[in-house]
């Protein structure tokens, strides 16, 4: 008969249980060498220290050295076990439901493991919400050029979009709680242009020089200037200046003003110039893409301790300001997603057999420690192979960006600021 047998249930995604039952033999064994170490180490009245008959120690501390023996036992029981199926537990065991019969002690061990999720990182299509550039990017990049190099010619005229206005315009600001008079002087903008509100380009379209108009705007709620947020203001506008904007044509003659040989140099420029930005964009973004789409694509609890590791890394950053104020519930779900990353990206390091050198960590650190620091960081175990297991995921997420593929989104919806680039005209 096995001194030991056992049965491994599966509790959660992550929770384990060893159902374990020992030989009394080995209780009896454990006791015997604790009886033996007791004698030696433990001060008896009336003996000296080492010549205490076990019979006395017995009698004094049998009952102590039996849960200690018991507690030895499930522990080391524990242990063998886990080696013997190749467990790596991620937790300490809880032990509970501790039975002693005559013919066997039993107990049951719950700990939490790396879930053996099925992970799917071979085949990744993400769609980023930008497009590639097109004729159309151009032509409105080129534009921008040509309004920096626009001419103002002023007029006598009803305005029409896309002519130049400067104005004043009072208002009344709010400014803690106390609404105060504000005045605005020579302000220039495009007609039709998102500089101003709507109601501004509505109402002062079709006007002349002097005229005075009253133009009312609701701002949201949520609007990014707190002194109109929230508030209808009106606003009293008196138009100084109406000018006719005049647009270079996009010629050679342009291109050299603008630095190049011609007009087809330009725009292959532009080409360039947007596609090593969109580039630089994809770079940026395409990490965090990649890892939404492995942790949305697996359906699986991680381990609390992930999760509860992950929550105290936002409860800190929050509370030092980092981020915005975050209710308990909103940490919790961003912990449980930061815990699923981990796992994948743990489980995706495994399986491709991904190293991190010591080379490779000291690397990591020269960007933020000193060579001393270093030195002391490195010979701290746990900090050291906190950061192999972090390098370790970095290099599996690489590695799924490396492979994924890119679908860009059919319309231009990446941000693009309508407003033309105005220069104020002397």
């Amino acid at each position: 008969m096995n001194e030991i047998t056992s049965t491994l249930e599966k509790s959660s995604d992550s929770g384990r249980m060893l159902k374990i039952s020992v030989s009394p033999s080995l209780v009896a064994k454990k006791e015997e060498e604790l009886l033996k170490k007791y004698s030696k180490e433990v001060p008896v009245d009336g003996f000296r220290k080492g010549k205490v008959p076990i019979s006395v120690i017995k009698r004094r501390f049998g009952g102590a050295l039996k849960e200690e023996a018991i507690e030895d036992v499930c522990r080391d029981a524990y242990i063998e076990v886990i080696r013997e199926k190749g467990i790596i537990p991620l937790t300490r065991a809880e032990i509970s439901d501790i039975k002693q019969r005559e013919d066997t002690l039993s107990f049951t061990a719950s700990f939490e493991v790396m879930p053996d999720a099925d992970i799917d990182y071979k085949d990744i299509v993400v769609k980023l919400p930008i497009s590639r550039e097109t004729d159309e990017d151009i032509d409105r990049a080129i534009g921008e050029m040509r309004v920096s190099y626009a001419t103002y010619i002023p007029v006598v005229r009803s305005s029409v979009p896309g002519d130049y206005l400067v104005i004043n315009y009072d208002y009344l600001k709010e400014e803690k709680g106390v609404l105060r008079p504000e005045r605005v002087a020579n302000f220039g903008f495009v007609l039709g242009s998102n500089v101003v509100p709507e109601e501004f380009n509505k109402k002062l379209v079709g006007r002349k020089l002097g005229e005075n108009v009253k133009v009312s705007v609701r701002y949201p709620i949520d609007y990014e200037d707190s002194s109109v947020a929230g508030r209808e203001v009106a606003y009293r506008v008196i138009i100084n200046e109406v000018k006719e904007v005049r647009l270079p044509s996009v010629d050679d003659e342009f291109a050299k003003t603008c630095g190049f040989q011609s007009a087809e140099e330009l725009r292959e420029y532009t080409r360039n110039t947007l596609s090593e930005r969109l580039d630089a964009r994809v770079k940026e973004i395409l990490p965090g893409v990649v890892l939404s789409e492995l942790v949305e694509r697996h359906k699986f609890d991680p381990p609390k301790v992930f999760v509860d590791i992950a929550y105290e890394d936002w409860l800190d950053d929050v509370k030092k300001g980092k981020f915005d104020s975050m209710d308990e519930k909103e940490m919790r779900e961003r912990a449980v997603w930061d815990a699923k990353a981990r796992v994948i990206l743990s489980i995706i390091a495994e399986r491709e057999d991904l190293k991190v050198t010591d080379g490779e960590i000291k690397e990591a650190l020269k960007k933020s420690l000193s060579p001393a620091e270093t030195k002391s960081f490195l010979e701290d175990t746990d900090r050291r192979e906190y950061l192999r297991s972090y390098i370790r995921r970095g290099k599996a997420l690489d590695l799924v960006v490396g492979k994924a593929k890119i679908e860009y989104s059919e319309k231009v919806d990446r941000q693009r600021s309508e407003r033309q680039k105005l220069v104020t005209p002397k």
